[in-house]
């Protein structure tokens, strides 16, 4: 607000407007390399360090008690590692970024640097406001010993999010990025080299660029040990755990919005890879599918005897509506998830042979009975190997073309699965997919976002049944109970159903105590 009143009369408006929506100046959803001027919409504030020197802790003064002791260690592993970490995000931007970005010739192009090293910048200011606050509380630690609502007020601010988001979404292209050009370019390589051998750790770039990935599972544990550290009644407890809360809530949002970046550029990669593009993307774009799994299966032709005709590779997606099972060159096959069924997984032995218990007269009883202990051990090992087999054996009933009578006839597909544990994961995922189908687990609100759009919440329980818990003859009131999966699951990334007690919803509804 200073810097538009300093500016032009259009600007003061601007920023007004910006406060008056809760705009941030750090909410800015451009992709990278949009732009060739980087963080336009970004207010850098300079953070000098004779000004606001890094957080030191002091000498432990005597006459504390051994939790007291404890937890002054614990917050000097917290401000040794900020203070490393803010370290590392300043060695990025100053001893890569801006090289890269003032030499000439370019090894790597303005649009690849802003790509690869984006929201860095940002990340490190939120940092650097933060270690300005720790330095404050460190110095009145030994009257205060308050740390807990310092994380509140700095990490739960909505652009700590996004700037986070965004880095972590690019991530995986950053490192894409970078190896390429490792392998075309060998100045590019030679530099990362130079860079790495100038350093005193030697640590690489992409160990300093994982970092803000694990910061916050950092800062988690160092505020789990210290809540254990804290005793009941102190001021600092209820603010630790509000801001282990805090915190949780946003790595378990940055997973959640990984995972909805990556389906997506799954679907995109999907929609490009398949021939008949045109049909895919309107069979892809219609509703709001999404991606629940891919992976390679092999198909399998079996004949009337059990016995292999031909396997094929395919490449199957479940989204959770449809499945799609496409050769390698991604031709492919859509089925309803309305319409497939999981048949009972099993391999049947088709024919057998029978020993005639009378043998010739002439036949050694001795070379008889060998033989009838060999043909068991064969037999047991054809067994072993059929329930190994089973065990990554997927059977698929699928919908079938009509007979000239008009009724429905269903193909089996069989498909085997790189491990068992493979095919667990899909027939848990396939039948969460169609209980999440049905029309009582169809969300029904929505979550207004800040440009008043509305988008779907991060996840939604998975209903898989309701029951009569309790009924009144006295009142017309029914009491009943939704089951749902306690794990934590969407329509974007299902979890295996859990084997124990599940829990429930209750509700109160009105219906007339007869048809309880």
């Amino acid at each position: 607000m200073k810097a538009a009143k300093s500016g032009t009369k259009d600007g003061l408006e601007k920023t007004k407007i910006a406060v008056m929506r809760k705009v941030t100046f750090l909410h800015r959803k451009e992709a990278p390399g949009d732009s060739e001027e980087e963080d336009t919409g970004f207010l850098e504030v300079t953070v000098s360090d004779m000004k606001h020197p890094p957080p030191e802790l002091g000498p432990m003064p005597a006459g504390l008690s051994p939790q007291q002791v404890v937890r002054r260690h614990i917050l000097g592993s917290i401000v040794q590692s900020e203070r490393s970490y803010v370290d590392s995000l300043k060695r990025i931007l100053q001893d890569y970024r801006n090289p890269l970005m003032e030499m000439e010739p370019k090894v790597l192009s303005a649009r690849k640097c802003q790509v690869v090293f984006f929201r860095l910048k940002e990340i490190l200011q939120c940092h650097s406001m933060f270690q300005i606050a720790l330095a404050s509380r460190v110095a009145e630690w030994d009257s205060a010993e308050k740390i807990g609502d310092l994380f509140v007020a700095s990490f739960s601010k909505s652009m700590v999010l996004d700037v986070y988001s965004d880095y972590v979404n690019n991530f995986t292209t950053a490192m894409s990025l970078i190896k390429k050009a490792c392998l075309t370019k060998p100045a590019f390589l030679d530099f990362l080299k130079k860079r790495q051998m100038a350093s005193a750790d030697r640590v690489t770039l992409y160990g300093l660029m994982v970092k803000p990935i694990q910061r916050f599972p950092q800062f988690i544990l160092l505020l789990q040990d210290m809540l254990k550290n804290t005793p009941k009644g102190h001021a600092d407890r209820l603010s630790l755990q509000l801001a282990l809360t805090e915190l949780e809530m946003l790595a378990e949002k940055l997973n959640e919005q990984k995972r909805v970046a990556d389906q997506v550029a799954e679907i995109q990669q999907l929609c490009k890879s398949i021939s008949d593009r045109s049909s895919l993307n309107k069979l892809l774009s219609s509703g709001q599918r999404q991606l629940l799994l891919c992976e390679t299966l092999t198909e399998t032709v079996y004949g009337d005897r059990g016995q292999l005709i031909k396997s094929k590779e395919r490449k199957v997606f479940l989204l959770n509506d449809m499945l799609v099972c496409a050769n390698i060159n991604f031709k492919y096959v859509p089925a309803l998830l309305g319409q497939l069924e999981i048949s009972s997984l099993g391999l049947r032995l088709h024919g057998g042979t029978s020993l005639n218990s009378r043998f010739p007269q002439n036949l050694n009883m001795t070379v008889a009975q060998d033989w009838c202990l060999a043909l068991q051990r064969m037999m047991k090992v054809k067994e072993e190997e059929i329930h190994s087999a089973n065990k990554c054996r997927l059977r698929l009933l699928l919908p079938g073309k009509p007979d000239k009578s008009g009724r429905p006839i269903s193909v089996m597909v069989v498909f085997i699965t790189p491990s068992p544990l493979s095919k667990i994961s899909w027939v848990n995922r396939l039948h969460l997919a169609k209980i999440g189908l049905r029309e009582e687990n169809q969300p029904g609100w929505l979550c207004p976002d800040e440009d008043k759009k509305s988008k779907a919440p991060f996840w939604c329980p998975i209903l898989s049944c309701h029951m009569s818990a309790f009924s009144s003859k006295a009142l017309d009131l029914q009491l009943g109970a939704a089951v749902h999966n306690p794990v934590q699951s969407s329509l974007l990334g299902f979890s295996a159903i859990s084997t124990s007690l599940p829990q429930g919803y209750l509700w109160v509804s009105k219906t007339s105590p007869k048809t309880g």
